[in-house]
């Protein structure tokens, strides 16, 4: 009995500090997270500031043409869906082999603060060119995707993490040889992105012509 007791003892402390050790594992992931996606965000709105020109004459999809045109334009959800997915499946693709690696935590960190600095460029340029009502047009852009995008790439990348600081620390794997668990979280960012894409084919871009009305 005193021996039962002992070993029920000795799991629930092994369970606590477990327990301890993933809660300060999902802190340092949301504060990183956090961090280097508002670093980014500020990077892109002073390097527009600083190079303002030379952005606003490349500004793609804020540029007076575009603008004017793409409310007439028919788009063709088909082509746009595998234009945005072969855009985009390859970095998945590409930070989910790295989770594998020690490379995974901070190339998750990179693109984390390369998402912040396209985000901080977009709104900046909207605002250079549209004033105020460019945080509008850059908000329509991004719905209603971002809210099935934001906690895909959240999960995805934290399922990178989890991978990558168990591989530097030296662990294995509790099911052996094949971590079906990172296998998962890879086929359900495929899945997600792939009904973000088709959110953003067919619905963003009805969203977007009703926002340029206003112009």
């Amino acid at each position: 009995v005193y021996g039962a007791f002992s070993l029920h003892t000795i799991l629930e402390k092994r369970d606590g500090r477990d327990k301890v050790k993933r809660v300060r594992l999902e802190s340092r992931f949301v504060k990183g997270l956090v961090i280097f996606f508002l670093a980014g965000f500020i990077g892109g709105i002073l390097s527009v500031n600083l190079l303002g020109d030379g952005y606003l004459s490349q500004a793609g999809i804020l540029s007076d043409f575009f603008l004017k045109q793409y409310k007439y334009l028919e788009i063709d959800g088909i082509g746009l869906f595998f234009y945005i997915l072969e855009k985009r499946i390859k970095w998945v693709a590409l930070l989910w082999i790295l989770g594998y690696t020690v490379a995974g935590v901070p190339c998750a960190a990179a693109y984390t603060a390369w998402m912040g600095f396209s985000a901080g460029t977009l709104f900046s340029i909207g605002v250079l060119k549209l004033g105020m009502l460019g945080i509008l047009f850059c908000a329509g852009a991004m719905v209603p995707q971002i809210f099935i995008f934001v906690p895909a790439w959240i999960f995805f990348l934290y399922g990178i993490y989890r991978k990558s600081v168990r591989r530097n620390q030296g662990g294995r794997n509790p099911s052996g040889g094949i971590d079906w668990n990172y296998i998962l979280i890879g086929v359900g960012m495929c899945l997600f992105l792939l009904f973000g894409i088709l959110v953003e084919s067919y619905i963003n871009p009805w969203i977007v012509k009703q926002i340029l009305r206003l112009f």
